[in-house]
């Protein structure tokens, strides 16, 4: 298997500018259909950049039994782009992938052209990568942002990468910013884990000094929930939120874990009587706690910041002005 990607024209832009005032979001779904109310939030909370999850790429084996990187979960386009907010278009590169190391580079950076040809929004500034790279595939992602960057320079554009806190100890990758991904700061595989999207206490360890990442940074919450699946204290699943008020069903054991009192299946997913339910959101409070302590540690260039991810029914559990705040 291998990346299909048409070779597009791409005319040479100027260089992003500073991006102090950043106001951002992702969309992060694999079909693009903004409706109205989507195209109010956007406008009504000022926010003027969206990172465009565009498809992830993945090591599958090829027919004749070659593995190699290759792109799924690709964005479908069923309405037009909104006018009022830069897209800039990103790509999940899964651990395995990175094996490859830069050799899928040109073939990603065409197929990203192609898509924002298919998209319209052909005239983006910036290429975001997101990959949890750790001490193992480091120096294999180092060398594929750096193809990737030389590409985007020879067209006037700039390349990102999001950044997680683990990485902080490390040099940044060669590219001309981040940004730090302040979620998913615990492990969802833990039973005793009270919050695995955001947590003070989690981030504090990596933000207990000054830090200076070497490029810029934009700083993105969290602003979702989930419910983590446990059977005989072993992780199952997370799974939509849905509601656990029937006492029948579910017997509360704590701030946000139940227990399934007989085995029932919700939205798809099955849970054995006994199981545990642990409901997760993003508490605004604990966010501005974060972005607290962030902006105090950080001592690199602060771009801005960003919501993760454009869901309005989990935007609704917050406040404009909580928005804002977050956003400013």
């Amino acid at each position: 298997a291998a990346f299909m990607a048409a070779a597009v024209f791409c005319s040479s832009c100027s260089r992003s500018p500073k991006r102090a005032d950043e106001r951002g979001i992702y969309y992060w779904k694999t079909v693009f259909d903004m409706t109205d109310a989507d195209r109010n939030f956007l406008k009504e909370h000022s926010i003027n950049t969206l990172y465009l999850h565009l498809f992830d790429v993945d090591v599958e084996s090829d027919y004749d039994g070659t593995e190699g990187p290759v792109p799924i979960a690709t964005m479908r386009f069923k309405s037009a782009m909104p006018d009022s907010v830069e897209i800039i278009p990103a790509v999940y590169i899964t651990q395995s992938a990175i094996s490859c190391g830069d050799k899928f580079a040109t073939q990603l950076y065409e197929r990203v052209k192609a898509m924002s040809v298919a998209g319209e929004f052909e005239d983006f500034r910036e290429l975001q990568l997101d990959c949890d790279w750790t001490e193992t595939s480091r120096d294999d992602y180092f060398a594929l942002c750096s193809e990737v960057a030389g590409l985007l320079h020879a067209d006037g554009r700039t390349l990102s990468s999001t950044v997680r806190l683990h990485q902080l100890k490390d040099d940044a990758p060669p590219v001309d910013r981040g940004v730090l991904m302040l979620y998913n700061t615990g492990s969802i595989y833990d039973v005793d884990e009270a919050n695995s999207i955001v947590s003070l206490k989690n981030v504090i360890p990596y933000l207990r000094d000054n830090v200076d990442y070497g490029v810029p940074l934009s700083l993105a919450f969290s602003v979702y929930g989930w419910n983590r699946i446990f059977y005989d204290g072993e992780f199952r699943c997370l799974a939509s939120k849905w509601e656990m008020t029937d006492t029948t069903l579910y017997e509360k054991v704590g701030d946000n874990r139940y227990v399934a009192r007989q085995s029932i299946e919700v939205n798809g997913t099955y849970l054995p009587e006994g199981s545990t339910v642990i409901s997760e959101s993003s508490p605004y409070g604990e966010l501005c706690e974060v972005k607290a302590l962030a902006e105090k540690r950080i001592t690199s260039e602060i771009d801005g910041c960003i919501l993760y991810h454009f869901d309005l029914k989990a935007l609704d559990s917050y406040t404009d002005t909580q928005i804002n705040n977050l956003l400013q």
